[in-house]
């Protein structure tokens, strides 16, 4: 994307958010070329002036591009299986269709998707969506690859998710996860996500949390 400096300064949040999306932005001055701003990933700064390192192990997050689904996917199912909760039948597969479109599911209904990535992999994902109450989100998806789990990654994930929720005005962010997965628990808990209920779906009993933002 080409922008003229006069546009860059009338309309720096508009072009902001095109660099948060992803879009390299060349700026232009009297005909030439006077510099690039190129996308570096979500980086969270506690202060403006400093920059800090976007998660452990040098692991930088995105939003999720249309070239991620395959890696996406793959990671999903990598996740499930080394938790010994992947269930390979079409009626599981049928939950899993926001995957086949996350541009719809998610960025295009007034949610989020990020994905993480490690020298050029993506190693972490996950995301929100709005749920049946206009001012509550549901956290979805949230995968880190078995071999990196416990080392903080999935924490600064979630606090990104967090953060871009509280953007988009949302009060309270819900997620389901299954007795099965003690780990993914004892994360949410310690998370401040406080459980609600639980209910049977098939050969997993889930149980749903709530935050308030």
């Amino acid at each position: 994307m080409q922008v003229n400096s006069k546009q860059l300064r009338a309309r720096l949040s508009y072009y902001l958010d095109k660099l948060e999306s992803g879009q390299e932005i060349t700026i232009i001055r009297r005909s030439y070329v006077i510099g690039k701003l190129i996308p570096a990933g979500y980086q969270k700064q506690d202060n403006p002036e400093k920059s800090i390192d976007p998660a452990p192990k040098g692991v930088v997050f995105r939003q999720y591009r249309l070239a991620d689904l395959e890696p996406v996917k793959h990671l999903h199912e990598q996740a499930l299986r080394a938790a010994d909760t992947y269930i390979e039948t079409e009626e599981a597969k049928s939950r899993e269709r926001d995957l086949d479109n996350i541009e719809g599911y998610y960025l295009n209904t007034g949610g989020e998707f990020l994905v993480g990535e490690l020298d050029g992999t993506i190693v972490a994902m996950g995301g929100f969506r709005m749920s049946e109450k206009p001012d509550q989100a549901e956290l979805k998806r949230m995968r880190v690859h078995p071999d990196l789990q416990g080392r903080g990654i999935g924490s600064q994930l979630i606090s990104l998710l967090e953060d871009k929720a509280r953007q988009l005005n949302y009060q309270t962010l819900v997620l389901d996860t299954t007795t099965k997965l003690t780990t993914a628990r004892k994360f949410y808990e310690s998370h401040g996500y406080q459980e609600t209920h639980r209910g049977k779906d098939g050969p997993f009993t889930f149980i749903f949390y709530r935050k308030e933002l």
